[in-house]
């Protein structure tokens, strides 16, 4: 599935860049492209706006992503907490934000995020986010 991903986004990405090339370096556009997709050349393919569209399915969460992040940051800087600092904690985020939970953990470098109900004693950071700092 990912690899397959990879794939598709890495031939994606460099259609549009030899298209956009071409008008520049016409040789080196056509001859890349008629060796990898199509022996008519890259000077008869259309530009289309879909391919300046960028669509997920995450799309929707990346204000909300972004917020967290605000959030976060917030806390750590009333708190004198380095933004670099790792630290031993869980973050508590909102279902909906499960699927962006790793790149929370890794960007705050916290111990965990998840989507369970927030332990007793977890701080309100705002927007039902949660932090608890484990004691080891």
């Amino acid at each position: 599935g990912e690899v397959r991903a990879s794939w598709y986004v890495l031939h994606k990405t460099l259609k549009t860049v030899l298209k956009l090339l071409a008008p520049i370096m016409p040789f080196v556009t056509d001859y890349i492209w008629r060796m990898l997709y199509d022996p008519k050349g890259v000077h008869v393919q259309l530009i289309t706006d879909d391919e300046f569209r960028y669509v997920s399915r995450y799309t929707d969460l990346i204000p909300k992503f972004m917020r967290v992040n605000s959030l976060i940051w917030k806390y750590k800087k009333e708190n004198n907490i380095k933004f670099s600092q790792n630290l031993n904690a869980v973050i508590y985020v909102t279902e909906d934000l499960e699927p962006i939970a790793k790149e929370v953990r890794d960007l705050h470098r916290v111990s965990e995020v998840t989507s369970k109900p927030p332990e007793l004693g977890a701080i309100h950071v705002g927007d039902n986010i949660y932090i608890m700092f484990k004691h080891t």
